[in-house]
C-alpha cells in the first residue's frame, strides 16, 4: 500500500515539474504586421543568467567601445523584432529570417531611399535589421546580446547593402 501511495505522489510530482516546466519552456506564436500578415516568432520565456549578461555587457564593450548600449543582453527578443514588431524592451517575440521581410512585401513597409528618424533598416548583405535614429545612428539588437546605438557600419553585421524602410 505504501508502495502504490509512493509512486502516486511520485508521479504526482513528475507530472508538475513536467508542466511547469512546458510553462516555462519558450513556445511558437505569431504577430500581425500593420497590414495584417502573420508573422511566425517565438516567444521566449526563459533569460539569460547573471554570467551571461555580464559576459555579453563585456563582449559589446570591448568590441565596439564607442556603441552606446541602451539596454542589458536579453534573449527575449531580436533585431528583427525590435525592429519592426514591438520597440520595447519588454517585448518577448524573437522573428527569424524570412518573417521580417514580410513586413515589406506585404506592403506595410516601403523602401526609401532618403532616411528619417524611425525609418526601418535591413541589413541585406546580412541577417540584421533596426531603426535609423535621423543622425547617421542606428538602434538594433545584437542577436541576445545589447540592444545598441551604433553607426551603421559599426556593428557585428555587414553593412555593405543597407534598405530603409517607412510606413
Amino acid at each position: 500500500m505504501k508502495a502504490k501511495v509512493a509512486f502516486k505522489v511520485s508521479f504526482l510530482l513528475a507530472a508538475i515539474f513536467i508542466f511547469n516546466g512546458a510553462v516555462l519552456a519558450d513556445y511558437p506564436s505569431t504577430v500581425l504586421t500593420p497590414n495584417g500578415s502573420t508573422v511566425n516568432t517565438t516567444t521566449v520565456t526563459t533569460e539569460l543568467d547573471a554570467w551571461q549578461i555580464s559576459l555579453y555587457i563585456a563582449w559589446t564593450q570591448t568590441n565596439f567601445p564607442n556603441a552606446v548600449i541602451l539596454a542589458n543582453p536579453t534573449k527575449k527578443y531580436n533585431c528583427h523584432s525590435y525592429a519592426w514588431y514591438w520597440q520595447s524592451t519588454g517585448n518577448t517575440k524573437w522573428m527569424n529570417t524570412p518573417g521580417d521581410d514580410t513586413y515589406w512585401l506585404d506592403g506595410s513597409y516601403w523602401n526609401t531611399y532618403y532616411p528619417i528618424a524611425s525609418d526601418k533598416v535591413s541589413y541585406a548583405s546580412d541577417d540584421h535589421s533596426g531603426i535609423f535614429d535621423g543622425n547617421n545612428y542606428v538602434i538594433s539588437k545584437w542577436g541576445n546580446k545589447c540592444l545598441v546605438r551604433h553607426l551603421s557600419s559599426y556593428c557585428p553585421y555587414n553593412p555593405l547593402i543597407l534598405r530603409y524602410y517607412r510606413r
